[in-house]
């Protein structure tokens, strides 16, 4: 693996990312969300920038992606560039190229042996992405404590106790066979 020199330079209003010794193209903002603010893809370094106009895109080194209204969470997914966009409202896993379903939320992008996971929430609750598929919805899913134990999900989901009052929760680990 190379090793990459990056980071942030302001100047003025505007941050532009130096990358190998080298200035970018300078934005009103570079997305610092999730810690780092580029990951090395195939060689290149990919990040999030706000337009003057608000919108975002993503920058792979000097080419451009769609617009979005925001970037959040970039990382590699097996082998392949996967970040999370937001627009009116929505939000979706733009997954090696091709965008996902819309969904109201979306968090904790992960490999879990191969398969691209995440957390999502739509107007019938709360859920897992497993390898483009739906899992069973539930009222709420902590997506903070989702993980891997032995190359397995394992989640946290709380329910609504009934028989005390409405503030009542009780947990469970959802986890695969």
């Amino acid at each position: 693996n190379k090793f990459f020199l990056v980071g942030l330079a302001g100047e003025g209003d505007g941050d532009f990312m130096v990358y190998d010794g080298k200035e970018g193209g300078k934005y009103p903002m570079i997305e610092r969300a999730y810690g780092n603010p580029g990951v090395n893809f195939n060689g290149k370094l990919v990040y999030a920038a706000q337009k003057e106009d608000g919108n975002y895109l993503l920058n792979i080194t000097g080419e451009k992606s769609k617009e979005y209204g925001g970037v959040g969470e970039i990382k590699i997914i097996n082998d392949k560039l996967t970040y999370v966009t937001m627009d009116k409202g929505k939000q979706k896993v733009v997954y090696d190229g091709k965008e996902g379903k819309e969904y109201s939320k979306v968090a904790n992008i992960m490999d879990i042996g191969g398969k691209l996971v995440y957390w999502a929430k739509d107007d019938s609750g709360e859920f897992v992405v497993y390898g483009g598929i739906e899992q069973k919805h539930y009222p709420e899913i902590d997506w903070l404590r989702m993980g891997v134990v032995a190359n397995k999900l394992v989640y946290v989901v709380s329910e609504k106790d009934e028989k005390n009052d409405l503030f009542s929760q009780k947990e469970f680990i959802v986890r695969e066979k």
